[in-house]
């Protein structure tokens, strides 16, 4: 992925008025998302279609949205964006329906670069992985994150305004499970107000096992007073539940010495008499300590390669007594093989998961052409795209 020049005039035209990508599927009286859904010896099955991953998602852009550059959303816009401040509002934030794919098959975004537009990139989803994440002139950059098993790999944000890196569920500042980013760089943070640093903090750990995980961090000309680790947003609620999130910053001191930062809210994590505010890597109500526990690093995904490859045949010209056969097949990492009526095809792979190909074979006496593949894991395709084809 290579660099951009310059952001553009900011009063450009904008390419889109909403949305570059969006993914985002809700249940409602209107719709079930159970739907019957083929699978891979042909037979048809029902699913929750929210449990179906994004497979690869790679070597895509959004720029100059009006709104969202990419949402993957597992709930619509049921998650009210309000702070919790009562029972009744903690209530409806438990009661959130997150249904979405399982850690085995989580959705995966790659090569991802989002620039000049408000919202960047909304992970409302459990069950992320996200590596080489480029965003760069928006306003929100990790916008409104569900945080749960998501996973960040070489994360680059650069010239971002009041939220880089969001809270768990943004103003309700809750998280349920566990997060990784292993690679962050922030560069040219260009706000100082100590409510909007880089990454805020969230409040309320609602299972009592959430937790953020961070290493290979580096700020690269941010302003000099912008914190990095804060609370933060607009809004400000005192934590609502008896844990807060701790956020653990790997080999920050040198390899093998961590360090745990805290909100001073966090009445179960924060002990002034072990913590120091590190300006303006910390804020006003952040503060850091080194810790002297062993901490390994988190593995919240265990993605496997269980599915088959996908064939299509797109064109069979016949050439003598000789047939020219095209096609293309895509899987969730890479194809190994195509064969076409037993022979092996010439594979030509165009981008991560997909493969062009092609073989001559001779004329099928009856004309029937049948392609199927076989992934790089092993798995092999048992529905063939099969057709007859006159010459």
């Amino acid at each position: 992925m290579g660099e951009w020049q310059e952001h553009a005039d900011p009063q450009r035209t904008r390419e889109n008025e909403h949305y570059g990508f969006r993914f985002d599927i809700k249940k409602s009286s209107a719709f079930d998302p159970a739907l019957p859904v083929r699978q891979p010896d042909g037979s048809e099955k029902r699913v929750d279609v929210r449990t179906i991953p994004v497979w690869n998602f790679d070597q895509n852009e959004a720029h100059t949205e009006g709104l969202y550059g990419v949402v993957i959303a597992a709930n619509g816009d049921n998650q009210p964006d309000a702070p919790i401040r009562d029972d009744g509002m903690l209530k409806r934030i438990r009661s959130i329906d997150w249904t979405g794919p399982d850690a085995r098959h989580p959705h995966r975004i790659s090569n991802l670069r989002i620039w000049e537009g408000h919202y960047a990139f909304r992970p409302h989803s459990p069950n992320m992985r996200m590596e080489n994440v480029r965003i760069h002139h928006t306003e929100y950059g990790i916008y409104r994150p569900n945080f749960d098993n998501q996973e960040f790999v070489n994360l680059h944000l650069s010239d971002l305004g009041s939220e880089p890196f969001n809270r768990g569920m943004d103003d309700a500042s809750a998280q349920e499970g566990k997060i990784s980013v292993d690679g962050l760089i922030v560069e040219k943070m260009r706000n100082n107000a100590q409510a909007h640093p880089v990454v805020h903090m969230t409040d309320n750990n609602l299972s009592g096992e959430a937790e953020c995980h961070f290493r290979r961090v580096e700020v690269r000309d941010c302003h000099p007073k912008r914190a990095i680790f804060n609370r933060g947003g607009s809004v400000r609620a005192d934590p609502f539940v008896a844990k807060g999130v701790p956020y653990f910053l790997h080999d920050h001191f040198g390899p093998g010495r961590h360090a745990l930062v805290a909100s001073t809210r966090a009445a179960d994590l924060y002990d002034e008499a072990k913590f120091q505010r590190d300006d303006p890597f910390t804020g006003d109500e952040s503060a850091i300590a080194e810790i002297d526990a062993d901490l390994e690093w988190p593995k919240l995904l265990d993605p496997v390669d269980d599915e088959p490859p996908a064939t299509v045949i797109l064109g069979a010209t016949r050439q003598g007594d000789r047939v020219l056969v095209r096609g293309v097949a895509h899987d969730n990492e890479s194809v190994a093989e195509v064969r076409v009526n037993g022979s092996l095809a010439v594979l030509s792979p165009a981008a991560k998961g997909v493969a062009d190909w092609q073989i001559e074979i001779a004329l099928p006496p009856n004309g029937e052409i049948a392609a199927k593949a076989k992934d790089a894991a092993g798995n092999a395709e048992l529905t063939p795209h099969a057709g007859r084809w006159e010459f």
